[in-house]
């Protein structure tokens, strides 16, 4: 799963991560790939019952289970976002985003402008909003800049998942081992007098990573579900109704 929420709906997804059913149960933070925390959660919030405590529980989830974040605080905010990305990145190298911005004046507001899909970077000096900070760090983790298609938030969070999506790296074409797909064209049925029917079979295939197609020279039918008289490689005689062949 990808998760994103802000304030209170990023609390609950924090709370998520850390949640243990029983002692030891890590399942629902081996569930999340991605969360987005937009002035969200604190590290001052209380986790109960047999909830990991902070931060090993955020700790485990990027070093265990690959987890990676991304976080924005409001200039004059005051949810200490910094204070979970710095334990994940000491946990595992470049797990966590975070940076301050300054949208609305920095105050604990303005999460649509986030969510904006068509801010493409996230990076200070390239978006107005983002303010480079050296204590706590600007820490950009997983997320990069694609000068082709972007990287709004919902990019990112597609990118820490299947790499085949919105534009990042291509997956790998099939190669020869692929399995071959075999048709044929003609007609299905017959009816007497008319005794023969002419099917045309073709394969499609890949060579390394070119599709190809060819119309075979050479076939061999064998019949099942019904007895039959006699057949040979390329033809099947039989009784009258419906035949079942497999070329």
């Amino acid at each position: 799963m990808h998760v994103a929420g802000l304030s209170q709906g990023s609390y609950e997804w924090g709370e998520l991560i850390g949640f243990s059913a029983y002692s030891g149960d890590q399942s629902a933070m081996s569930e999340i790939k991605s969360w987005v925390d937009l002035e969200g959660v604190s590290p001052g919030d209380n986790f109960l019952g047999y909830d990991a405590p902070f931060p090993q529980a955020y700790q485990t989830w990027v070093s265990k289970y690959g987890g990676k974040f991304f976080g924005l605080e409001g200039t004059n905010d005051s949810r200490n976002i910094w204070k979970l990305s710095q334990p994940m990145n000491s946990a595992k190298a470049n797990s966590a985003y975070f940076a301050y911005e300054n949208i609305g004046g920095g105050a604990h507001c303005c999460w649509n402008s986030m969510f904006d899909p068509s801010v493409k970077s996230w990076i200070a000096g390239q978006n107005a909003n983002v303010v480079a900070s050296t204590n706590p760090a600007t820490t950009y983790g997983s997320y990069f800049y694609s000068a082709t298609t972007g990287s709004s938030v919902f990019q990112w969070m597609i990118r820490q998942g299947d790499t085949s999506m919105v534009g990042s790296v291509s997956a790998p074409p099939p190669t020869s081992t692929t399995a071959p797909t075999v048709t044929f064209s003609g007609p299905v049925s017959t009816q007497l007098p008319t005794n023969t029917i002419t099917l045309y079979p073709s394969v499609t295939y890949y060579g390394g990573a070119t599709l190809k197609s060819r119309t075979l020279s050479q076939v061999k039918w064998s019949e099942y579900g019904r007895p039959y008289q006699y057949h040979r490689h390329d033809s099947v005689c039989g009784r009258d109704g419906s035949w079942h062949l497999l070329l």
